[in-house]
């Protein structure tokens, strides 16, 4: 059998008689090896330890006080730890020599999910004892993901999902198994007994964190390669994906789109800076989830199919987060600024001076609040509800670093009337169910009748004209997903437009496709050049691209009209 390092582990324990809260521990991993899955296999978890006598699988019996329920340091045990105290330390590992693993249900995950709103992926990580750690231990490796049918981006995200519970509620692998496991181990190897244990894992998760909606497979598997983008594009906490779904699924059931959200700034006992703090526990949870959110909710609109459940809850949500942000109390964090911004924020006011002098340790103009962090340093905060078109508003927007300036363009993207048109769009069901408003057939019908008309093409071509011209990233799987093309349909049409001379083919890396409308191109982030301003595109810190904007800012309609007279007058591209 392969060595494999076990990172979580069930402990079985024989009491001690000499320390009451002290046991002498036997270990038993409960997680298996890609290849050979099983719910539980006897690894000695401290075998790599500096000086260990145990090496390889098997049974030992580990010479090792420990607190039970305590978390374990990386150098003893990664991961979480289980106990079940009323289990014979003798019978149980017995039962595993005799009976080999306990064979792993694929089906417990889907059950688990189905019962609770968890990921599919943070479902297979509370069933292995696994996802109450920050690190990379709380991940699957790549020998264990195919196997438990996981990816990397929905590990790494299921990470983040479970960590946001477990550190809220204080709630370790250890109370969720001594709850769940049975009574008889024996029963584990029964058929159904790991059905039957995810059932009553399932009741104790509800009873402690309520139920979430349910997320359709293919929407979260989107939404966590979306989360990735945005992540890696900017320097802000960013929630998991399945709790922005799940948010967007159910705005009224957010806490975050519905507590009161007063805030104050109070100085921080562990570094030189402060914390927003408040009566809700729903305002840390905003003040990191506002902006991804909001970006969440272009995307749903555009590339989520009508009548998926994420995307009929952006109006609501909306809705919602408009009335937080108009909250008079409410705080955000805009990050940090040098003492020579705010002495020319002082200068710019000379009209209308701050409450205090410039060397004063806070500055509050009801908008703006500026507090010194260090003598060269100063942490910005303002108040959303006051941020409008005037002069002070116009005085944050001139000061506030690069990489932050893009929170300020969404709270002017979530008040105006282009939202609006997204939400009436979405509320009035005029894309069927299933079908996306990124098909230009179903929602500029009128608009490819013409241009197939002008260009002499079919209206395929001309559908697909119009979807190269003003989308951000139409690659050919997207594609053929919007329109419901089969392959040999997609190509007729790239066809009809190359003979025409409106498209070129070109291998360029990493985009997706192969056809291209001509004029200038971006190499990073992959983008004609003239859909930098169509799409409003910005450059976000350390000169990453902002993909948040890649999801469109306007309605589809609009964007394909401006699209097409962008095209045609600019750049001479057609008729």
């Amino acid at each position: 059998m392969e060595e494999l390092h076990v990172r979580s582990a069930i402990l079985v324990v024989a009491r001690s008689r000499r320390a009451k809260h002290a046991e002498k521990a036997n270990s038993v991993g409960w997680r298996g090896v890609a290849g050979d899955l099983g719910v539980v296999d006897l690894y000695d978890v401290w075998r790599r330890r500096p000086g260990a006598r145990h090496v390889g699988p098997g049974w030992f019996h580990i010479e090792y006080t420990a607190t039970i329920g305590r978390r374990f340091f990386r150098g003893m045990c990664m991961g979480s730890i289980a106990a079940k105290y009323d289990w014979d330390a003798d019978r149980f590992p017995a039962l595993v020599r005799d009976l080999g693993r306990v064979p792993w249900d694929p089906e417990a995950p889907r059950l688990l999910s189905e019962r609770t709103g968890l990921s599919h992926a943070a479902s297979t990580q509370v069933l292995i004892g696994r996802g109450e750690w920050y690190g990379w231990d709380s991940r699957f490796d790549a020998r264990e993901r195919p196997a438990l049918g996981v990816t990397a981006a929905e590990s790494k995200d299921a990470q983040r999902e479970l960590s946001e519970i477990y550190d809220r509620d204080k709630l370790t692998a250890t109370a969720l198994f001594e709850r769940s496991l049975p009574q008889d181990p024996a029963e584990l190897w029964q058929p159904g007994g790991i059905h039957a244990l995810t059932e009553r894992l399932a009741a104790y998760w509800v009873e402690q964190f309520g139920r979430r909606p349910n997320v359709p497979p293919a929407t979260l598997a989107a939404a966590v390669l979306v989360e990735m983008e945005l992540n890696d594009s900017q320097l802000v906490f960013r929630p998991s994906a399945a709790v922005l779904c799940a948010t967007l699924a159910d705005p009224d059931g957010s806490a975050m789109l519905t507590a009161q959200l007063d805030s104050r700034l109070e100085k921080s006992t562990l570094t030189t800076g402060f914390n927003i703090i408040g009566e809700s526990d729903a305002l840390w949870p905003f003040g990191q989830r506002w902006e991804p959110l909001i970006q969440f909710c272009r995307w749903a609109y555009a590339y989520l199919p009508a009548s998926d459940p994420v995307r009929d809850g952006v109006p609501r949500t909306i809705e919602l987060l408009r009335a937080q942000l108009r909250q008079p109390g409410l705080l955000l964090s805009l990050g940090t600024v040098s003492a020579q911004t705010i002495t020319a924020l002082h200068t710019r006011r000379e009209s209308e001076p701050w409450p205090k002098s410039p060397d004063a340790d806070t500055f509050d103009d009801g908008l703006i609040v500026a507090k010194r962090r260090r003598s060269d340093e100063w942490e910005l905060y303002f108040r959303p509800a006051s941020f409008q078109r005037d002069d002070r508003s116009a005085d944050l927007r001139a000061v506030v670093r690069d990489y932050r300036r893009a929170a300020l363009l969404l709270l002017d993207w979530v008040f105006g009337p282009e939202v609006d048109a997204m939400r009436a769009s979405i509320d009035s069901g005029r894309t069927p169910a299933g079908r996306f408003e990124t098909d230009p057939t179903l929602s500029v019908p009128d608009l490819v009748d013409t241009i197939a008309t002008e260009l002499g093409v079919h209206p395929d071509a001309a559908a697909l004209y119009l979807q190269l011209a003003a989308l951000p990233a139409p690659t050919d799987r997207s594609i053929r997903m919007w329109n419901g093309w089969k392959p040999a349909r997609h190509r007729a049409a790239e066809s009809a437009l190359v003979d025409k001379g409106l498209v070129v083919r070109s291998k360029r890396g990493r985009v997706g496709r192969q056809v291209f409308l001509p004029g200038d191109w971006i190499d990073k982030p992959g983008i004609e050049a003239y859909k930098w301003e169509l799409h409003g595109l910005d450059i976000s810190y350390a000169r990453k691209y902002f993909t948040g904007a890649s999801a469109p800012r306007v309605p589809l309609p609009t964007l394909f009209h401006t699209a097409r007279s962008l095209v045609r007058d600019r750049m001479d591209l057609g008729p």
